[in-house]
């Protein structure tokens, strides 16, 4: 299995200390901070759908991902993959044309809009079933059932931090109470334990890091930080604050992002250094 970790996705030290208070700020001082559990899987679709059609225009952070995961896979011609939250196809797409007409790469996403972005450029290759190799599927990975040895390799480049319980579904890939997501896998070895864990041998874990250079002047780099954070499907701010609340946090977090950001700023840019672990493991 291929999967990549990150310490935390182009996330700032102040917004990772907003994001927490903002549960705890909901919860109370003496809840521990949890994940939401109602209509996660839901409000993690609905956050991709207004997306899905420009996702990939100028997404460079997210194909340097993919491309860094692929050069640590070696494919054969008829071998078969699964890739889990293939989205638009950054992975499933070369896993496909590396297994080729003999091979099976079934993709699965939540995300009906990101499966349509993806089926259309496979389409435009001759990639997709049943002329090609690639599947594409509009399912929740941990309702998904491949009989055991039915895969040479699971693929997840950046749908870790999205599965409500990661030792549970790394444990079902064969066929965490999360305070924060990234947290949980963040480190070399919390990927090797949580590997361990779920059953893999042979586990490696190969640091990565690179810049994220998209332009993205200070003022709109905080704000757009600020619109993922609001709406995160880990800690919807409409649900767990009043308006004022909201309006009052958002004032916090823009000054102290921007002061944070300021120190990123690289010819009129935030660079924002990206930290992740791509982690490979074999199930006997």
């Amino acid at each position: 299995m291929l999967l990549r970790a990150s310490t935390s996705p182009c996330r700032l030290e102040a917004a990772v200390s907003q994001r927490k208070r903002v549960v705890a700020r909901a919860l109370g001082p003496h809840q521990k901070l949890l994940l939401i559990p109602d209509g996660f899987k839901e409000r993690v679709a609905a956050s991709f759908e207004p997306r899905a059609a420009a996702y990939d225009t100028g997404n460079v952070f997210h194909s340097q991902l993919a491309e860094s995961l692929l050069s640590h896979l070696t494919l054969r011609m008829g071998d078969r993959a699964l890739d889990v939250a293939c989205g638009t196809g950054m992975v499933a797409l070369p896993l496909a044309r590396a297994v080729g007409r003999a091979g099976r790469v079934v993709g699965l996403d939540l995300s009906g809009g990101m499966l349509a972005v993806a089926r259309a450029k496979a389409e435009a290759e001759g990639l997709m079933a049943p002329h090609g190799p690639l599947e594409l599927v509009e399912q929740d990975v941990d309702a998904a059932s491949f009989p055991p040895g039915s895969l040479d390799v699971i693929t997840c480049s950046a749908a870790i931090p999205f599965l409500p319980d990661t030792p549970r579904s790394l444990a079902t890939w064969h066929g965490i109470e999360v305070e924060d997501p990234c947290e949980r896998l963040g480190s070399e070895e919390r990927c090797r334990a949580a590997m361990a864990a779920a059953g893999f041998v042979d586990v490696q874990v190969v640091r990565d890091e690179f810049d994220d250079t998209r332009p993205r002047p200070l003022a709109a780099f905080v704000e757009g930080w600020w619109r993922q954070c609001a709406s995160s499907p880990f800690a919807p701010l409409d649900a767990l604050l009043s308006p004022g609340e909201v309006e009052a946090l958002r004032q916090e977090f823009v000054e102290q992002a921007t002061a944070s950001a300021a120190q990123r700023v690289v010819g009129g840019s935030v660079v924002n250094r990206a930290v992740t672990f791509v982690v490979t493991g074999r199930r006997l």
